[in-house]
């Protein structure tokens, strides 16, 4: 199984467990946010390899691909404060919409 399948397995698996988040524990907002961008992450890596291998692909995949790699290019967690709960709040939601999207787009792989 291609580390491609592999990471997208891991998408589906993190999209179907979320659930209700606690928006003012920010060491659990931190937590989920570094998980989230962990798996965001190794997509832009696997993507980035999967590129050259000539396979066929939806517009709504090369899109998706293209708004995980621009994320993982402008996000700098590192940036971001364990006190600043709103800030963590607003990246851990935008990280998990553009996870659902890779779910979304790439559906037939479970």
């Amino acid at each position: 199984m291609s580390n491609l399948v592999q990471t997208i397995k891991r998408v589906h698996a993190y999209v179907d467990a979320m659930g209700r988040t606690d928006l003012t524990d920010a060491k659990l907002l931190s937590t989920q946010l570094t998980a989230a961008n962990t798996l965001l992450t190794e997509l832009d890596t696997v993507f980035s390899k999967s590129a050259k291998d000539g396979t066929a692909r939806t517009r709504e995949q090369n899109k998706t691909i293209k708004d995980v790699r621009a994320y993982v290019a402008e996000t700098r967690l590192a940036d971001i404060k364990s006190n600043q709960v709103g800030r963590l709040v607003g990246h851990l939601m935008t990280a998990e919409v553009l996870l659902i999207k890779v779910a979304k787009a790439f559906k037939g792989v479970r």
